[in-house]
């Protein structure tokens, strides 16, 4: 391997990282994320959790062949990531690591660029509503502290709330589950003003008559909320919870955007994401869950090819 003269007596760590930096002040990119193992955890693992380890390496206390020499580098230490890669002597564990360029300036002209936040959602047993809120908030908060413009939860996140009731029947756990739209739209409108960006909920079953909807609340910076159910439903979904299938399809006007959502199952239907993008839509949302990585992979790539059908669709135009 080549190494240039400059390199050799800085070391060939630090050049490299010098050309990271220097890479990313010519792009004018506004940070640099990155991951590294946790070298020597295993060594702490018995006394120390992940995060305690790369806190205590942080503030200096501990050594860490490559989280020390990162942070030497003028990284700052923003979180820990579990399941990074199969390494026994970082338990799997690596740290979340930032440096913010300096010299970054916004561009004034160009594509408008927005900023979304998907929220991984951990289903946590919850005591209480309030438990349950604080948890959304936090998640909120967090995303709007990174300056984005969009947050999308997971497609019915707040099955996270049965955790406090007696066993039901499957119906029953999602009748006595729209009880809770009210709050839940009470929540989400106290948030979207409060931080100034849109909240797209992923879905909750909501009680409409006699009917029961998947239905994704759009809550705007204003307060105002637009509903969007689910269209196609599963044979399961209508089975085991009675849910019924929509009849329409939204496109939201936002600040920054014009937007559509379209749950899960949705998206395998080209229709419905092609008249979106006739209407106008510049941003599709897939909240999704699945339960199988076929399933997964199923939601991703139809995703992918009605945001390459629609660009071409547009592009035709």
């Amino acid at each position: 391997m080549y190494v240039h003269p400059e390199a050799r007596g800085k070391g060939v760590g630090r050049a490299l990282y010098d050309g990271r930096r220097q890479l990313c002040q010519r792009l004018n990119l506004r940070r640099i994320l990155a991951g590294g193992r946790l070298w020597n955890y295993a060594k702490q693992a018995p006394e120390l959790s992940a995060e305690e380890y790369a806190s205590h390496v942080a503030a200096g206390e501990l050594r860490d062949v490559v989280l020390s020499f990162q942070l030497s580098q003028g990284f700052v230490l923003r979180g820990v990531m579990p399941n990074y890669m199969r390494d026994p002597l970082s338990k799997n564990y690596a740290s979340l690591i930032e440096w913010i360029n300096p010299e970054y300036k916004p561009p004034t002209t160009g594509p408008r660029k927005v900023r979304v936040a998907c929220v991984q959602y951990q289903m946590r047993k919850v005591k209480s509503f309030d438990q349950f809120a604080k948890q959304v908030s936090y998640f909120i908060d967090v995303a709007a502290d990174y300056g984005a413009h969009f947050v999308l939860l997971p497609e019915l996140f707040t099955m996270q709330l049965l955790s406090q009731l007696d066993a039901l029947s499957p119906q029953e756990s999602m009748r006595k589950l729209s009880r809770y739209t009210s709050r839940l739209k009470k929540l989400l409108t106290s948030l979207d003003t409060r931080y100034g960006l849109v909240i797209i909920d992923g879905s909750h079953p909501v009680l409409k008559g006699e009917r029961l909807f998947n239905v994704c609340h759009i809550c705007l910076p204003d307060g105002s909320i637009v509903e969007q159910p689910k269209l196609h439903i599963t044979p399961n979904e209508r089975k085991w919870w009675g849910i019924s299938g929509g009849e329409h399809l939204a496109v939201v006007d936002t600040p920054l955007a014009r937007i559509a959502v379209l749950i899960c199952y949705d998206i395998e239907f080209p229709e419905a994401a092609r008249y979106l993008a006739d209407e106008g839509a510049e941003l599709l949302f897939v909240p999704f869950c699945t339960d199988s990585r076929q399933s997964y992979l199923i939601v991703r790539y139809c995703a992918q090819a009605r945001n390459r059908e629609s660009s071409v669709r547009r592009a035709g135009r």
